[in-house]
């Protein structure tokens, strides 16, 4: 399963991708999809779940783990990873390694700062760094019944409003 695709905008031609499969890791194409090659085969885990690329700096991605969407099959997590390198190497997020950040199902980043990201999380939170993940809130959004946060978007005109789906339970 495939659940994070990334068209690198760098790439004029749009032909360079970047894409997260469930048990498979970050893959990446640079000619639309003919051909592909594994970005993170020494990861401790390969459940990727979310990729999101900064538009203030492409050149850092994060990518979320854990497949926590109920299915019969979900891969649980190690939490969340980052390039600096445009995806060449990444690193784990030691902020992340907690059962809390188990499973990463959306991860946005505010577009005038790549050191400022949410995520939301299939324990009910919704978490915010200002420091590139080094360092994360406690919780700006807690479900008290503890459903699983599945989306999460903000407003593209302002990056200060942010709403968040939370299964069955409704938008917030």
């Amino acid at each position: 399963r495939t659940r994070g695709i990334i068209v690198d905008p760098v790439d004029p031609t749009h032909k360079t991708w970047f894409a997260g499969s469930v048990s498979g890791g970050i893959w990446k194409t640079t000619n639309a999809g003919l051909n592909w090659s594994n970005q993170t085969a020494s990861l401790p885990n390969l459940a990727t779940t979310v990729l999101a690329q900064a538009s203030s700096n492409p050149d850092i991605i994060y990518c979320g783990t854990g497949e926590g969407f109920s299915n019969a099959d979900a891969v649980n997590g190690a939490g969340i990873f980052k390039s600096v390198d445009h995806g060449n190497t990444w690193a784990q997020l030691t902020s992340t390694t907690s059962y809390e950040f188990r499973n990463i199902n959306r991860i946005i980043i505010d577009p005038g700062n790549a050191d400022i990201l949410l995520a939301c999380t299939n324990q009910g939170t919704v978490k915010r760094s200002t420091d590139g993940g080094t360092t994360w809130s406690s919780g700006i959004f807690l479900n008290t019944i503890f459903n699983k946060i599945q989306d999460l978007k903000a407003d593209p005109t302002n990056f200060s409003i942010q709403y968040c789906t939370v299964n069955g339970d409704g938008v917030y």
